[in-house]
């Protein structure tokens, strides 16, 4: 049995969260100049690149999140890099009726560092800033000018922060069914001129449960929506969208390796729009357009299943995206790579006899 640190809990929750508190008004106060975010040549990019949202607590899943919550007065920790290949590819109206794919983000590497602390040992609240090391890609200069320009290096992202209340929990070793709600926000403090941020505050309500079978198969889903300002990027009109997310794993090798196999949607709730060129102003025009969006990707990845009572995840994925809409690459990516780091302690409670 693990000996838990001697410090008192409620001190150590209360300096956790005061210092997130500190991070999120530090973030805000240094938010980087406004784009404009309904440009008259619907050409805004006040959306983000990324539609995948790591959670810091615990999980066997990279897209579902998890029902489990970590422990009161405990701090949960890790890092998610991932590579994306093309999340953004906008459709430019040429002489071709089917016109031209411009890679509007072509190349991203990011890094999201991640903190989750327990106020009690169903409540946990949580903090992620997510931050672009690489990306390569022509923005929308491809629609505005005859020479194309690269968007910035880096970027920094809208921060993100949220509470989980664990509403059947259950310890890691048990079987059974746990569920949890979940209540996300991200602060607009990104870069929107470059697709690193959204146009205003983003609310993400969810609800996530999964189920453990004979210690060795878990089946996850989370259920829910995320909320924002219509934005139109070339046409595509990114609002409010639902999030969809299901996975499955397995734990191999004497409970020493697990691998798991997941995917997820965010089908866009608001009506689509196309954009072409007057032949006789040459200025872009918007019309209806009866498309759908929907970003969507699956990925495979294989992890340790029992480090530190498996508190301790440390995942290597892929996957591709779903070509579920056209044009397909609007949020969705070609590919993507993941490696990530998660710490998360949570409430281990008695196991069920069996």
């Amino acid at each position: 049995m693990r000996q838990r640190p001697s410090l008192p809990r409620r001190p150590r929750a209360l300096a956790a969260v005061t210092a997130l508190g500190a991070l999120a008004a530090a973030l805000a106060a240094a938010a980087p100049s406004r784009a404009d975010c309904a440009p008259v040549t619907h050409l805004a990019t006040c959306v983000e690149a990324d539609g995948f949202w790591p959670h810091a607590g615990a999980g066997r899943f990279a897209f579902v999140g998890a029902p489990d919550t970590v422990a009161a007065g405990r701090v949960g920790f890790g890092l998610a890099t991932t590579y994306l290949r093309r999340p953004i590819a906008l459709r430019a109206p040429t002489a071709d009726p089917s016109g031209t794919d411009v890679p509007a983000v072509d190349h991203q590497v990011d890094a999201t560092f991640l903190w989750a602390v327990g106020l009690t040992d169903r409540l946990e609240v949580s903090a992620a800033v997510p931050t672009s090391l690489y990306r390569s890609g022509t923005g929308v200069s491809a629609f505005t000018s005859q020479q194309a320009t690269s968007i910035g290096r880096t970027a920094a992202h809208d921060l993100r922060f949220g509470l989980t209340y664990a509403w059947l929990p259950r310890a890691h070793a048990a079987e059974g069914f746990a569920l949890a709600s979940r209540l996300e926000a991200t602060a607009p403090v990104g870069d929107r001129d470059a697709f690193a941020g959204d146009r205003g505050w983003v609310v993400a309500p969810s609800v996530a449960a999964d189920v453990r079978v004979a210690d060795l198969v878990t089946l996850g889903a989370e259920v829910g929506a995320r909320l924002r300002a219509v934005t139109d990027v070339a046409g595509s009109r990114v609002g409010s969208q639902g999030y969809v997310a299901i996975g499955a794993a397995l734990d191999l090798v004497g409970d020493h390796l697990g691998v798991a196999l997941e995917a997820y949607a965010l089908p866009t709730l608001v009506a689509q729009a196309s954009l072409d060129r007057s032949p006789t102003t040459l200025a872009l025009v918007e019309s209806p357009s009866s498309r759908n969006l929907v970003a969507a990707e699956w990925m495979g990845s294989v992890s340790n299943a029992s480090a530190l009572d498996g508190d301790l995840l440390v995942s290597l994925g892929a996957g591709t995206g779903l070509p579920l809409t056209d044009p397909a690459s609007l949020g969705t990516p070609h590919w993507r790579a993941l490696v990530s780091v998660r710490y998360a302690p949570v409430a281990h409670a008695a196991a069920p006899p069996r």
